[in-house]
């Protein structure tokens, strides 16, 4: 019997491993490729030396696609040219008849992402490859479905793949005077979803909300798994002086507006100094120091320390890990990290509001950054809580995010 295929097309460069999107579809990835699935990725942009290392290797199959890699053939090539002009030139008459709107909508519409020539090369690699099930990571790509024939269409499975429920994402961002990456109604992601087979949920309960709003394709949930990158939480850390306290993540609005905010409260913890740190790590730090550099270096117990390649030391390098995040729709992946690197977690309501419920037990909540920083202060004098906490973490029979519970419905689902 031939291994199944599928192919994943993306424009995440998931082999860097770095931000929460790269790393879900990454060990999603590892996990088909263990299942014995060939797995081949149809990746929209060029690739760059240190991408092409990285994915030699990870032993991974993939097919960049880019617009500077027009069709030989003549006639698709004229094709290529002139489809890509009307789409460029659709694109600048919506952003002209929305000047004079009053209520100008702020974020890029789902054509602005579109390419015309992603889907001739996809339609070719679909050809080429013949896989038996395509996922679509994210609905900014769904466009590419049409490079489809009515039998491919039929004969494979057609996936999406949600992250979240990006209407939901976009209306919290705009209501904080944010512009999110994408503009998009609920009505408009319905439509989307429709058109594929199946639709895959990162958490209960967006399933329900995508059932709801695609009653005719298949709801499914697949989470994260960590239990193939993580295998046992880190050592604690050796000195007791401080409670060190940790922060990683990437560069977007709603990282950036949740660690200014912090350290605006952050002031206030002057006076315990000697007993408390703030490790922050990720690309988040560059963003600091470019746009707050001076205010953030007057904090003596806060500290920068960028992009890290080696995560377990940096979990083995704090007491706790801290997410003060405000807003924003998913699955909180630095969450799902920290627990299973055995770190308790302090976290937001919003923080807690998408993690699995046996997941509770390990997370201390609060209502605002003030509180967050006042938790950490308490916690720099009472370090029996942390230690129970690391020692629940520590006895628990299962990894918190394995990979049955994980992708037990997407592999039925593959299999079937």
């Amino acid at each position: 019997m031939n291994a199944p295929k599928i192919l994943i097309a993306t424009d995440v460069p998931y082999w860097r491993r770095s931000t929460g999107a790269e790393q879900r579809i990454a060990a999603l990835v590892d996990y088909l490729v263990q299942q014995l699935f060939l797995v081949r990725t149809f990746f929209i942009s060029q690739i760059d030396p240190d991408d092409e290392a990285q994915i030699s290797s990870q032993r991974l199959d993939v097919v960049a696609g880019s617009s500077a890699n027009p069709p030989t053939d003549k006639i698709k090539r004229l094709r290529w040219y002139s489809d890509a002009t009307v789409n460029q030139f659709k694109v600048w008459l919506n952003k002209e008849q929305t000047q004079d709107n009053d209520q100008i909508s702020k974020g890029l519409q789902l054509d602005d992402f579109r390419w015309p020539w992603a889907i001739d090369q996809f339609s070719e690699c679909v050809s080429e490859f013949d896989p038996d099930s395509i996922l679509i990571e994210y609905i900014k790509l769904s466009y590419l479905m049409e490079g489809l024939t009515q039998t491919q269409r039929t004969n494979i499975k057609l996936m999406i793949d949600t992250h979240d429920a990006v209407h939901i994402r976009n209306q919290e961002f705009t209501e904080r005077g944010f512009s999110h990456w994408l503009n998009i109604s609920r009505q408009q992601e319905a439509e989307v979803l429709r058109k594929f087979d199946y639709i895959l949920a990162i958490q209960p309960f967006e399933a329900a909300l995508f059932r709801e709003m695609a009653p005719q394709s298949k709801t499914i949930v697949v989470g994260h798994s960590l239990e193939q990158q993580i295998s046992r939480p880190v050592g604690q850390r050796q000195s007791k002086h401080t409670l060190v306290a940790g922060y990683i993540g990437s560069v977007n609005f709603s990282n950036s507006s949740a660690i200014t905010n912090l350290l605006k409260n952050w002031a206030k913890t002057e006076s315990n100094a000697n007993q408390i740190r703030l490790r922050i790590a990720g690309s988040i730090c560059t963003w600091l120091a470019e746009e707050l550099g001076a205010w953030v270096d007057s904090f003596e117990n806060v500290e920068l320390i960028g992009p890290v390649a080696d995560l377990a030391a940096f979990y083995e390098s704090v007491d706790l890990v801290i997410n003060p995040v405000e807003f924003g729709t998913g699955l909180k992946i630095k969450n799902c990290e920290a627990l299973c690197y055995g770190l308790p977690l302090l976290t937001t309501r919003n923080g807690s509001q998408t993690m699995p419920p046996k997941c509770e037990k390990f997370m201390m909540i609060v209502d605002s950054h003030e509180e967050m920083v006042q938790e950490i202060c308490r916690l720099a004098n009472d370090r029996e809580s942390l230690n129970y906490l690391r020692n629940q973490l520590s006895i628990v029979e299962r990894p918190l995010f394995s990979v049955e519970s994980a992708y037990s419905e997407l592999l039925e689902t593959l299999r079937s």
